[in-house]
């Protein structure tokens, strides 16, 4: 794909008066503001390119004292380039929608690229639109559970509880065994997560035999939508008068067998 390094306006509507404008105000290739001066419904424009790396999300929030506007992000394609830029309907998939009003906002994670925008008056509208394109924040998945399996196969979900600033907790839930042998863990963690990254340590006493413990530690990662778990080191031991006996050693792991994905759903 061809980087494109300048930011190119398809289409701005003026009124005839002058005293009407939509359009773009900022744009430096990973944010941009859309402002609206009592702009007309149904005004619109297409602008490129916010460029989105890896591991990053877009973002879009409102602040309108009046109205409504309709933003529309859509994929350039890998052909795509400055000569010849998509449309909306036609050369590219759209992967965000909104309507947005007051204040507004919506966030999605998308694979790396080229992202244009389509911003269209619903009604008459004063204000601004910030899209942005940054790491992902747990902080904005907030009530989202993401399942899968831990390394060995099990059934693991972690689903992230509440925030407050750069704190996120969440509960951590494993299956270990089946029928009579099932072993259900469950324990509830806070950390610091600035970005989409946070350390964990997990620990917790089986709820059918509280001689089993877990103990877990590592990184959460959330990317393009999933979470990634990193397990670093612990394991899950059982109490014995005959001496503790231990499995699921998260040190033996080799390096690729110790990140598992987790989907939300």
């Amino acid at each position: 794909m061809k980087r494109i390094t300048a930011v190119i306006i398809l289409l701005m509507l003026l009124t005839a008066c002058g005293k009407s404008e939509f359009g773009v105000t900022e744009n430096t290739g990973k944010s941009m503001t859309i402002t609206a001066v009592n702009a007309d419904k149904d005004d619109f424009f297409i602008i490129g390119s916010l460029e989105v790396a890896d591991g990053e999300e877009i973002t879009a929030a409102a602040d309108l004292t009046k109205g409504s506007i309709r933003v529309e992000i859509f994929k350039w394609a890998d052909e795509q380039n400055a000569d010849k830029l998509p449309t909306a309907d036609k050369d590219a998939e759209t992967i965000i929608t909104a309507n947005l009003r007051s204040t507004e906002s919506v966030s999605g994670s998308v694979q790396p690229g080229h992202y244009s925008i389509k911003a269209v008056c619903l009604e008459k509208a004063t204000g601004t639109v910030r899209i942005e394109a940054k790491p992902a924040a747990l902080s904005d998945h907030i009530g989202e559970k993401f399942t899968g399996e831990d390394p060995w196969g099990n059934p693991v979900s972690i689903e992230l509880k509440s925030a407050e600033g750069s704190t996120v907790t969440f509960e951590y839930t494993a299956v270990i065994g089946e029928g009579e042998y099932k072993n259900t863990f469950r324990a509830e963690f806070s950390g610091e997560s600035p970005a989409g990254s946070m350390p964990f340590r997990v620990t917790a006493a089986a709820q059918e035999n509280e001689a089993l413990h877990l103990d877990y530690s590592g990184t959460l990662t959330l990317k393009n939508g999933a979470l990634f778990v990193t397990y670093d080191a612990g394991s899950v031991t059982e109490e014995s008068t005959e001496g503790g006996s231990a499995s699921y050693q998260a040190q033996g792991l080799e390096e690729e067998e110790k990140i598992v994905e987790l989907t939300a759903g």
